[in-house]
């Protein structure tokens, strides 16, 4: 049987660490008694205990934005002035968002076109636009234009349409979030109580198409097959 010389080098080093009158850990002792040098020990634990002292020091590094222009997707497009025609809508829009898609769709045309009115549709989405006055009571002008502006126009107003539509309903859900709370009515037991209480049953169970025709037509048609 082949004795292991760690356990009797650990056995060592442990008692050379139990020894120690201060209580300090005499590191570099206990490093030798499994085979590490002494001058690498202690190079190594000072190293350590220099970088765990100076990691708090250390000043936080900041992460370079890329500008719009070079970015892929439209995170974070809604900046600035658009944010400040975009933000107050959050809240009426969810509300209207609440109550179907009838009234969602109509308040977000009303929101496109306040931010149409007030940012030009020419404006790309990497541009820092000036906001224009805007009055709701104001008649729209019609703009006229080459039946290629006039293509590109919509095409870019559909998209706007979309990209805030997006923002919105986004923006929307994140407000929601947390203030609702999911309950079963079916594991409550005082509403089940209620329900009980007032009268109100539940609608039958609508048969499936098998046991309609058995129930209209046994008579008639299955009863005679069965006697056969």
């Amino acid at each position: 049987m082949v004795k292991d010389s760690r356990k009797g080098a650990g056995r060592a080093g442990f008692a050379s660490f139990r020894s120690t009158e201060s209580g300090v850990f005499d590191l570099p002792c206990i490093f030798s008694s499994f085979g590490i040098p002494k001058h690498s020990a202690s190079n190594e634990f000072a190293f350590s205990r220099q970088s765990r002292e100076t990691m708090g020091n250390r000043p936080k590094r900041e992460q370079k934005r890329i500008p719009k222009e070079d970015r892929k997707s439209l995170r974070l497009w809604v900046e600035g002035a658009r944010e400040t025609v975009l933000a107050p809508h959050i809240a009426p829009y969810a509300a209207k968002l609440a109550m179907g898609w009838m009234e969602e769709h109509q308040y977000l045309q009303k929101v496109c076109k306040e931010y149409n009115a007030r940012i030009d549709w020419r404006i790309g989405d990497n541009e820092k636009p000036e906001l224009a006055a805007f009055d709701p009571l104001a008649k729209i002008l019609v703009e006229v234009l080459l039946e290629e502006d006039e293509r590109a126009k919509s095409t870019r107003l559909h998209g706007l349409e979309k990209h805030i539509r997006r923002w919105l309903k986004y923006r929307s859900r994140r407000l929601r979030k947390g203030g609702q709370i999911k309950v079963d009515l079916r594991k409550d037991p005082w509403a089940v109580l209620l329900a009980k209480l007032s009268g109100v049953n539940s609608p039958p169970k609508a048969c499936q198409a098998y046991q309609q025709f058995m129930h209209e037509e046994y008579t008639t048609t299955i009863r005679p097959e069965i006697l056969k």
